[in-house]
C-alpha cells in the first residue's frame, strides 16, 4: 500500500481518511463489534470507501455557501479514502 507520503498528499488529508474509515466501521458500538466484523468480511476496501463516501456525502458540496466537497476541503480523494480502510483492516485484522 502507497503511503501518502507517496502520493503527494497532505498529512491532515490521510489523517482524516484514517478517521473517516475508524468512524465508519465502528459507527454502531452497541457494546458489539459484529458490524466491524461483518463489514470487513463482506465488503472489500473499495465498496466500504463507496458506501460511506455515498451515505455521508463525502463527494458532494457542503452547502451554506460552501461549494466544496469533503473530499476538496481535506486535499484527498476516494482512492485515499479506499487506501485508508485497507489500512483500517489490517490494523483490525490483528486485534481481532
Amino acid at each position: 500500500m502507497r503511503s501518502y507520503l507517496q502520493t503527494g498528499a497532505s498529512p491532515r488529508g490521510w489523517e482524516r481518511c484514517i478517521d473517516i474509515a475508524v468512524r465508519w466501521l465502528t459507527r454502531c458500538s452497541n457494546g458489539s463489534c459484529q458490524y466491524l466484523i461483518s463489514a470487513l468480511n463482506e465488503s472489500t476496501d473499495e465498496e466500504l470507501a463507496d458506501k460511506c463516501i455515498c451515505c455521508w456525502g463525502l463527494d458532494q458540496p457542503q452547502g451554506d455557501d460552501n461549494d466544496i466537497t469533503w473530499f476538496e476541503q481535506h486535499e484527498t480523494d476516494r482512492r485515499m479514502l479506499v487506501e485508508a480502510f485497507a489500512a483500517t483492516r489490517a490494523y483490525f485484522a490483528e486485534e481481532l
